[in-house]
């Protein structure tokens, strides 16, 4: 095995922050969103790493430097964490490429130091067939957190490695799992980003001269854990709600809460919460709050009134075909309808910027992003360029090299319908053509250029995708087959749209290439962050660049796997209308842009 990619989840603190410092038990709970992370093995002794999320790109040292020199924060954990099992394993002569993604930001609190440590190691024991029990995992993803921050408890660490909820003693001591699948929590971001290590030793300096009251605190917050740990298997959760508030209390005469934090709680329980506190270390990051499922949609705009700031929509990501284009000919087909067209420039016109996202070739959006007027930059070619109509301008082209194209076309069963893309036309070979080919062509407005021979036009051609029709489920299940001995040079993605019925395409680009790739160049480009962006698809082939979006939308019309995906969480997450009912000014009104 050469290369493997793996996840992990964030965490909360749901009781016992602090006192778990000093060897007592706490409660802790993974999250539902994860950071990625894949690692190659490389021919090179070196070690290359890129994590955009943590403005981390480009960086690369030799692997017996590892540790040593001045590392970029965004970069100490993983690079801590390779070296750390390296020399454990004696894996010191084996060169490492190591890609990060992050579902979330670093800034709420989630843990993301962890998490990308334990991928780390997970990785390279996967990667190198160690078979590292949870428990040596954990072990070795405290050991890098400790060697880092000199501090920590490894209560972080520990509900990454084995997920869910977990009750928790210092260093490792007890990590039992509880038997409990969900938490019907609402969490809120303050807004500040606080130390953890800092915060410690504030705590450890404001009680110099009190010591025997700290230990009085920390014995009750003991006896809460203890209380609510049968409780939450039991899911009492107003009983868990007020030991909530009691833990708060104690909190807050640590010196921890802060006012922001208070006034969240409070607009929380105001709203009907059971309980509510700060969860972590304090100081700001987020608190939670636990309540019954008909009013969590009112406790998160509490949150938000009284300044929690979990996420901010600055820009807006739309699929075209399925979300602002359906099926209804001169209404909203070819082109979005009236509504939709004017509810788009208004949103753009108060200065949140709309870009469209789709697996078209570039002169097919084209003519779609011109009807709407949207002067911002957009994404076609599953990815592989990123354009701007408005201005005539093509920012960013990604190409297929003719010599993959060709080895392709030579792994391909014969008459198998291949279509090239350049960003002004695409080609067809004459045999092929079949009454699909006239389907597809109204579908994107342009008949392909029929030829002999695709093998020579390619070779003169930039091709920027290539689309890859299966007419059945045996014919794609084939060309699947096939094409996964080259997913070393290429990007692959199945894709459908409303207007090409049960035929599937397959979406080739270049390697690194895809929607998601798309989006994070956007973001930059933008000057906004991944939380900052709403994503809106309707098959769950746009789920790759809508889970690195703070906020998700699926369409009322979307694949049932999308709308699983985008689950009950309605303070960050929605499902809208049919697109042939307008379904995503539904989505818009939620999150309030119109």
């Amino acid at each position: 095995m050469n290369k493997v990619t793996v996840s992990s989840p964030g965490k909360l603190m749901l009781f016992g922050e602090h006192a778990v410092v000093y060897n007592h038990p706490c409660l802790v709970t993974a999250v539902d969103q994860r950071i990625r992370l894949t690692a190659e093995v490389l021919s090179s002794q070196d070690f290359e790493l890129e994590a955009t999320d943590v403005d981390v790109t480009g960086y690369k040292k030799s692997i017996s430097e590892l540790g040593k020199g001045e590392i970029p924060k965004g970069a100490k954990f993983v690079e801590i964490a390779v070296k750390n099992t390296a020399e454990q394993y004696s894996l010191k002569n084996k060169g490492l490429r190591i890609t990060t993604n992050s579902e979330f930001s670093s800034k709420f609190g989630f843990g993301s130091s962890s998490a990308s440590t334990v991928c780390t190691v997970f990785a390279l024991s996967q990667l190198f067939g160690l078979k590292l029990s949870k428990k040596q995992l954990f072990d070795l993803a405290y050991k890098t957190v400790l060697d880092i921050q000199g501090k920590g408890s490894g209560f972080d660490v520990a509900a990454v490695v084995f997920g869910g909820t977990v009750y928790f003693v210092t260093g490792g001591k007890t990590i039992q799992p509880l038997p409990i699948s969900d938490l019907p929590l609402v969490v809120g971001y303050s807004g500040i980003k606080a130390d953890t290590v800092t915060l410690i030793n504030k705590v450890k300096e404001t009680f110099a001269n009190k010591q025997v009251r700290l230990d009085e605190i920390y014995n009750e917050i003991d006896k809460l854990v203890e209380k609510v740990k049968p409780e939450i298997i039991d899911k009492n959760w107003k009983a868990i709600g007020r030991s909530m508030i009691a833990n708060q209390e104690l909190l807050s005469e640590l010196g921890v809460s802060i006012e922001k934090l208070d006034k969240m709680i409070e607009g929380a329980i105001n709203a009907g919460a059971y309980g509510a506190k700060l969860s972590g270390a304090g100081g700001g990051d987020c608190m939670i709050a636990l309540g019954p499922e008909n009013r969590r949609e009112a406790i998160a705009k509490e949150i938000e009134k009284a300044g929690g700031e979990p996420k901010v929509i600055k820009a807006i990501v739309l699929d075209i075909d399925g979300v602002i284009v359906g099926s209804k000919e001169g209404i909203n087909f070819p082109h979005p309808s009236k509504k939709v067209t004017k509810a788009l420039r208004k949103i753009h016109d108060k200065g949140i910027p709309i870009s469209f996202l789709t697996g078209k070739t570039t002169f097919a959006a084209w003519e779609n992003i011109k009807s709407v007027g949207i002067d911002n930059p957009h994404i076609a070619d599953g990815g592989a360029v990123i354009f701007n109509p408005i201005q005539e301008k093509i920012i960013k082209r990604k190409t297929i090299q003719s010599k993959d194209i060709l080895r392709l076309l030579d792994s391909l069963p014969k008459n198998t319908y291949v279509n090239p893309f350049t960003t002004d036309g695409y080609y067809l070979e004459k045999s092929l053509r079949n009454k699909y080919t006239n389907v597809y062509g109204r579908f994107i407005g342009r008949l392909p250029i029929l030829v002999e021979n695709l093998r020579e036009i390619v070779k003169g051609k930039e091709i920027s995708k290539i689309n890859i029709s299966a007419f059945d489920s045996k014919e794609k299940e084939r060309i699947s087959r096939v094409l996964g001995k080259l997913s070393n040079r290429f990007n692959f993605s199945w894709s459908s749209g409303p207007n090409t019925g049960t035929i599937q395409t397959l979406v080739v680009t270049a390697r690194g290439v895809s929607k998601k790739s798309g989006v994070e160049y956007l973001a930059k480009y933008l000057g906004v962050t991944l939380d900052e962006i709403l994503g809106v698809g309707d098959t769950i082939h746009d789920w790759d660049f809508m889970k690195i979006c703070g906020y998700k939308a699926a369409m009322g019309n979307a694949t049932k796997e999308l709308k699983e995906k985008i689950g009950s969480d309605k303070t960050s997450n929605v499902i809208g209308g049919h697109v042939n009912e307008d379904g995503i000014l539904d989505i818009f009104k939620h999150f309030r842009l119109i």
